[in-house]
């Protein structure tokens, strides 16, 4: 009995014969396969959505930004400098005066002498360091830059005149003439004053600034008093000498009696004085008398009653009677030097006792 295959084909579809059996069949035969359907979903075209503007950046943010990048590269730039700068130069000193200038007078640009070309430093001994020569624009290798005589740190801190400048007086008989401020001052003139004498005022102005600065050369030879040439009188007998100029006329010496000014008998030397050869009394004269000084002071009449101080001539002690005689006691004798006022310091500032 022939065996009944079951149908496992789904109710109402018709069963499908095999393409392939036991049986053998033809190796070129290809079964025609129907392309497969797409398992892709289709979809509807959809339109590109639209492209929104970009924001606009704002002008605050980028103005913060460049700041923040200009402060961070000036941080790293000072960092730079300090580490790689500053340790090149750290051995060089620090100095207000210019290369230019160091070069120009002591062919250095870095100053490696504190007595020679250091700010403080005095070379040339003119009363002005250095640093005040750069700011005068004065030679510090030259005491008197402007040749005038005067010491370039005296005519700053002293007289008040230009240190570049020989001739501080403004006026063209001054530059003709070559009046130097050194010249000016010689002769008592004020070259900041043109044409007029040294006033007080500047007299005790120049005299403070000399006791606080003191002077320097050329300074104290250009306005060295001129000593005048001396000649001495000298008395052995009462034992005392003064110095005199040679322009004095004569200086004589003669014996005349105490009473003439003393009630009291008695020989009294009497030195007069002529200054010039006029035909008149002496301008000056020394009298000795044999007597103390009270007693003198007490009894001449051209003496007595007047004011009297003390006042001290190169160590000596003398009495000084009204505005013209000065009078000292020496071993019970009395000297008595009554002239003008100028004529009496010639005299009582050489006088002096010999035994």
């Amino acid at each position: 009995m022939e065996e009944t295959k079951p149908n496992n084909s789904p109710a109402g579809e018709e069963p499908v014969d095999p393409i392939f059996s036991v049986m053998p069949q033809d190796r070129n035969f290809r079964p025609s396969t129907p392309p497969m359907a797409s398992t892709t979903p289709s979809y509807p075209p959809t339109e590109p959505a639209p492209v929104m503007p970009s924001k606009p950046k704002s002008g605050n943010n980028s103005l913060f930004y460049i700041v923040v990048a200009v402060i961070i590269i000036a941080i790293l730039a000072g960092g730079a400098y300090y580490l790689l700068g500053s340790k090149t130069k750290k051995d060089e000193p620090v100095s207000r005066l210019s290369k230019s200038w160091l070069g120009k007078y002591f062919n250095v640009e870095v100053c490696a002498s504190e007595s020679t070309c250091a700010e403080n430093a005095d070379p040339d001994k003119d009363g002005l360091n250095n640093y005040n020569e750069f700011k005068a624009d004065t030679n510090p290798i030259n005491p008197d830059t402007d040749e005038d005589g005067l010491a370039d740190g005296d005519e700053i801190n002293i007289f008040l005149t230009e240190p570049d400048n020989k001739i501080t007086d403004t006026r063209t008989i001054a530059r003709t003439n070559n009046w130097t401020d050194g010249f000016q001052l010689k002769g008592g003139y004020d070259p900041i004053t043109p044409g007029n004498k040294l006033s007080e005022t500047r007299l005790q102005q120049i005299e403070a600034a000399i006791k606080q600065y003191g002077t320097h050369e050329p300074t104290n030879t250009t306005l060295k008093p001129i000593e005048p040439e001396l000649k001495i009188y000298s008395n052995t007998e009462y034992g005392f000498e003064f110095k005199y100029p040679v322009t004095w006329d004569s200086v004589v010496e003669t014996n005349a009696s105490l009473s003439d000014y003393l009630p009291d008998a008695g020989k009294r030397i009497f030195v007069g004085i002529r200054v010039d050869d006029l035909a008149q009394d002496y301008q000056a004269r020394i009298d000795v008398y044999p007597t103390k000084l009270a007693t003198v002071l007490a009894q001449d009449p051209f003496l007595k009653g007047k004011t009297s101080t003390t006042v001290t001539i190169n160590g000596s002690v003398w009495t000084k009677v009204g505005i013209d005689a000065y009078l000292i006691e020496k071993s019970g004798k009395t000297y008595d030097v009554s002239a003008p006022e100028n004529i009496a310091t010639e005299i009582v500032t050489t006088f002096k006792f010999t035994k």
